[in-house]
């Protein structure tokens, strides 16, 4: 079972060669509107969970939160992953 097809996410950057760089590189989606940007965050988290689904690979999240932490900003986006993920969790 593959466990690097997470690559694809699209907040997931790559360099030349198809080694990952980042797994959290959302600065050239960011738009401004906060509402857009919490929406897009929502469907980053949808597709972290479907990617973690299918490759049975729940390190990714995990992957995922460091490097958010790393990237040190707390914007739209990541606060609309972290909506998805609290109600994914608690329900």
């Amino acid at each position: 079972m593959s466990v690097t097809k997470h690559d694809h996410l699209p907040f997931v950057r790559v360099d030349a060669n198809g080694s990952i760089e980042s797994n959290w590189d959302v600065e050239k989606h960011r738009s401004g509107d906060y509402g857009k940007d919490c929406a897009l965050g929502r469907s980053f988290c949808n597709a972290l969970f479907m990617r973690m689904h299918l490759d049975g690979y729940p390190l990714l999240l995990s992957r995922t939160l460091e490097a958010q932490v790393r990237a040190g900003k707390w914007g739209a986006i990541e606060i609309g992953f972290a909506q998805q993920l609290s109600e994914e969790v608690s329900t």
